[in-house]
């Protein structure tokens, strides 16, 4: 099967124009709707590469993927249009504790290396030590994990991506990554090595970039361009190459259905290209697969995807709320049950939440930034990175999960505390900056 190439070159040009929408928009390259726009753009021309001979994705999944798209923005041009007068605004000063701020980054880091020793704890115990399960039986670790056979401390590790947050906060303030800001990148990469999981490595990234790059700065102060590459570089080096590190090692879904002698000319190269590629090229497969029999895997209630962390502790209660921990196997040949977040959309509430959540995420998202670009709070910080791991999401999966929802919760307390008390020990001198008040500077 030959590459699309007229399909190659169409998305390429809609991508690129739907990434400079957002970056004329919003003044900057990061920013929720090129981060959309990009991923999806990258996610369907990996596709339309036919390096796996896919089943043909359906013209139904075609036009829900471009209305999501559309929504999107213009959920974002509703508040841009709402909200016009914003920009000629003076900004109020941002204020932030640091002393405080890091301490919130050590409890809760604290609570996430619980988690971790006791993650260590499991898979030596049941494994044989750490260094024979991760590096001489890394897929038992993977098998175990998602066969509930490994099971340690329930959402203590969620702690730390929340302090990924604040430790972008941290960083931007001081203008250079500190210890205390590594410490919970270090902590995620190392509790997804223990589980050979990849997903974190990712919502670790996003989290700290996103609140990074948002942070207001002081008068006077800006972050170069060799500051930022630095920081970013370090960021990706450590999480990114984390994620292809587990993948590298954990060795599976290498021999998929479908493979092409290309593809197979690059696996001698690159071991572990065709899962990396799988990933980003199949959900959108098994979107279309899912809307061609929509009533037969339609088998559950209202938001049972979207509230599913909701849903099942009220399980525990005893209602009928049940929800498995995977979805569905589809398979485009390639076996995959992350069929993008529009396929669990459409599951929860039908064709409606297809055009409402993507709108409803672009509005949220957009009022987020340029508010944070006016009177800038800390809470607003922690919720857009949140909000920026569901964009980041979005291709492969609804990403409403029990992590998630745990580490928005303790994020968003975390930097109330931390705000309402910066409030009122924060003082503003005569240049702008703001500064702690006699010897409590951070």
């Amino acid at each position: 099967m030959e590459a699309n190439w007229p399909a190659i070159i169409l998305l390429s040009v809609v991508t690129a124009t739907a990434t400079y929408i957002g970056r004329a928009w919003f003044k900057r390259w990061f920013n929720p709707l090129s981060l959309y726009s990009a991923i999806w753009g990258v996610c369907l021309i990996t596709y339309e590469l036919r390096l796996i001979q896919y089943y043909t994705i359906g013209r139904q999944a075609w036009v829900y993927i471009f209305v999501a798209w559309l929504s999107f923005y213009f959920g974002s041009a509703i508040v841009r249009l709402a909200d016009g007068g914003s920009k000629g605004r003076n900004p109020t000063a941002f204020l932030c504790d640091l002393r405080r701020l890091k301490v919130a980054i050590l409890i809760l880091s604290a609570v996430g290396g619980v988690g971790l020793l006791d993650q260590a704890r499991v898979v030596s115990g049941q494994l044989g030590g750490l260094f024979v399960a991760v590096f001489l039986d890394p897929q038992s670790i993977y098998l175990g994990r998602t066969g509930g056979e490994l099971s340690w401390l329930p959402y203590a590790g969620s702690f730390l991506f929340p302090a990924c947050s604040f430790a972008g906060i941290y960083s931007a303030k001081l203008g250079r990554i500190s210890k205390v800001a590594t410490l919970p990148l270090l902590l995620v990469a190392l509790q997804m090595v223990l589980g050979m999981a990849r997903m974190g490595f990712v919502m670790g990234a996003i989290l700290f970039l996103s609140s990074f790059l948002h942070t207001p700065k002081p008068k006077g102060f800006t972050v170069t361009r060799t500051q930022l590459i630095l920081v970013s570089s370090a960021v990706v080096i450590l999480l990114v190459g984390g994620m292809f590190f587990v993948t590298s090692i954990r060795g599976l879904a290498v021999d998929l259905p479908g493979r092409t002698p290309t593809i197979d000319s690059i696996t001698e190269y690159i071991p572990f290209f065709p899962a990396v590629y799988a990933n980003f090229s199949a959900p959108p497969v098994a979107l279309s697969m899912y809307l061609e029999k929509p009533d037969e895997q339609r088998n559950g209630f209202w938001g049972m995807y979207t509230f599913a962390p909701v849903f099942r502790v009220l399980s525990k209660f005893g209602f009928p709320t049940s929800v498995p921990p995977y979805e569905e196997n589809y398979y485009t040949p390639v076996e995959v049950n992350t069929s993008t977040y529009l396929k669990n959309l459409s599951s929860d509430f039908g064709f409606l939440g297809v055009v409402f959540f993507p709108l409803l995420l672009g509005a949220a998202t957009t009022h987020l930034v340029r508010g944070g670009e006016c009177r800038p709070k800390l809470v607003g910080l922690v919720v857009l990175s949140d909000l920026y791991v569901l964009v980041a999401f979005s291709y492969v999966v609804n990403l409403t999960v029990g992590d998630w929802y745990v580490a928005t919760v303790i994020g968003v307390l975390a930097a109330h505390i931390v705000q309402r008390k910066s409030v009122s020990r924060l003082v503003e001198d005569d240049s702008g900056i703001l500064r702690l008040p006699s010897r409590e500077m951070a």
